[in-house]
């Protein structure tokens, strides 16, 4: 059974990487940013964002999701408003 340190630092590892990555998609675009950009920003190994996300769509969807939450508290709104969102977004990126 997983500790609750070990899932503490999983998730910070999580906000990290999906905090740099929506800097750099902003910043260069979704197409001309590459994970490898991503891994350097974050001092990692490219192969470490992997066992995290299955591939940079992956990540990018993870990264809108957490921006989703960051505002809904911004507003004080239950993040759960938006899950329909969610839902249809990951329709569409599975097309």
């Amino acid at each position: 059974m997983p500790s609750k340190r070990r899932n503490a630092k999983h998730e910070a590892r999580h906000e990290e990487l999906t905090a740099i990555a929506l800097d750099l998609f902003a910043e260069r675009g979704y197409l001309d940013t590459r994970i490898k950009a991503i891994a350097k920003k974050a001092g990692i190994n490219p192969a470490l964002i992997y066992y995290y996300y299955k591939d940079k769509a992956d990540l990018f969807r993870a990264a809108i999701v957490n921006l989703k939450g960051l505002v809904a508290r911004y507003l004080g709104i239950d993040g759960s408003v938006a899950a329909p969102v969610r839902r249809k977004a990951s329709k569409r990126a599975s097309r």
